[in-house]
């Protein structure tokens, strides 16, 4: 994703990739690039925060069947993955991230399970003011582990 988290793709540069790639997913840089803030609950599992806490929004069920609740972008988040104790199972996904969007659909092995499947959008609203009241203070990147490495266009 490197370069594109700076500078969007171009509309060449997108019919490339579904040239070459037909059945690709689709991601979308989130942070100020693209104007929005994703808070991604992982619903699916035990003792995750109750996604009704957070103001309604554009809202995706993603392929393993968690929520990402899209949000008009807010300056200063960047990622954080469970880095907000009062809200369990919740990331951020904001400056220098990217969500995984409709209508892709996700098929992998995790610990020996298959698991994913389609994203698809739950509620079809205006992208509502991020809940900044919500989150006790803004964290830093550090939360995020980036051990695999990764193949981006």
């Amino acid at each position: 994703i490197g370069p594109l988290r700076e500078t969007p793709a171009d509309e060449a540069r997108i019919t490339k990739w579904w040239t070459d790639y037909p059945d690709a997913n689709i991601g979308i840089i989130t942070g100020k690039i693209s104007g929005i803030t994703v808070v991604d609950i992982d619903s699916y599992k035990d003792g995750s925060v109750d996604p009704a806490i957070f103001p309604e929004t554009f809202t995706v069920r993603t392929g393993q069947g968690g929520l990402q609740l899209y949000y008009e972008h807010e300056p200063g988040f960047t990622i954080s993955a469970n880095a907000y104790p009062n809200l369990p199972r919740v990331d951020i996904r904001s400056d220098g991230g990217y969500v995984v969007a409709p209508p892709s659909v996700t098929d992998f092995v995790r610990d020996g399970k298959r698991v994913g499947g389609a994203y698809t959008v739950l509620k079809d609203v205006p992208f509502a003011p991020f809940p900044v009241g919500l989150f006790p203070q803004k964290k830093p990147r550090s939360a995020w582990n980036f051990r695999r490495k990764r193949q981006w266009w």
